[in-house]
């Protein structure tokens, strides 16, 4: 027998694999959820946070999404919502059909997960901003 012991050393987060992202075209909310990681790094997982990239920007740099709101310091949900509408504003200004770039970072003390980007069209014909107000939802 070995006494020989292997000590791994505490790392990052695995990647976040995002497995849903769905439109209620009701609430107007855009559903996001994602599956557990699998490798917390050897530390204690801090939280998740909900990225979606600025539009026409390189993917992968960090710098260039934005944290969504409603969508951070989720600790150990799985899952976040976030109003569609959004998404036709700066940074963003996406558009019916364009491709919408998202991801989810997971982290702890020694640092943040690589970016996993997720791609989704942009399914439904959102409501713009000053539609919601004069109730024009055609």
């Amino acid at each position: 027998y070995s006494n020989v012991m292997y000590i791994l050393a505490a790392d990052v987060p695995d990647d976040v694999k995002i497995s849903n992202i769905s439109f209620n075209s009701i609430t107007f909310l855009m559903d996001v959820s994602w599956m557990p990681i699998v490798f917390d790094g050897g530390e204690p997982l801090i939280e998740y946070k909900f990225y979606l990239l600025k539009k026409n920007f390189g993917l992968n740099d960090l710098s260039n999404y934005v944290e969504i709101p409603g969508c951070m310091n989720l600790n150990t949900n799985l899952s976040c919502s976030f109003n569609v509408n959004l998404l036709l504003l700066p940074p963003f200004n996406y558009l019916p059909g364009d491709q919408i770039n998202a991801t989810v970072i997971a982290s702890n003390i020694k640092g943040i997960s690589k970016i996993k980007n997720y791609t989704f069209p942009m399914i439904s014909k959102p409501v713009k901003p000053s539609d919601i107000l004069r109730g024009d939802f055609t």
